[in-house]
């Protein structure tokens, strides 16, 4: 997890503890990975976590792992909706317009997705 979302889940642990009453504890001197380890163990109940390896998580047959919520970023882009986009960028001069053109060995079969031309102005 980034460094500069920290404060965010400090205070949502402290909004946690105070809704339900139960005491809670952010852990953050640990790497994430550990963290995740931890949750896979038990030791941790609830994990900040991005969306592939949670859906490699819920998608495992008695995961028992439940979304207990999902951020809606703001912008227009996002139509208010808990979604999330994963930008390439290439320099415009560049004659890339698909995953498949970056490298024609190693990109996802049938991926029609073009890839978004940075303004460098």
């Amino acid at each position: 997890m980034a460094e500069n979302s920290e404060s965010f889940c400090r205070a949502a642990a402290r909004f946690i503890e105070n809704r339900i009453r139960v005491p809670t504890q952010y852990i953050a001197d640990i790497p994430w990975q550990q963290r995740e380890r931890l949750f896979d163990e038990g030791a941790i109940q609830i994990l900040w976590l991005c969306g592939l390896p949670y859906v490699h998580k819920a998608d495992r047959q008695g995961s028992g792992v439940d979304l207990l919520a999902a951020p809606v970023p703001r912008g227009v882009r996002y139509q208010d909706r808990p979604v999330c986009f994963s930008d390439v960028i290439v320099r415009r001069d560049r004659p890339f317009r698909t995953f498949l053109q970056l490298d024609s060995s190693h990109g996802p079969e049938g991926c029609a997705s073009f890839v978004r031309i940075a303004n460098p102005d």
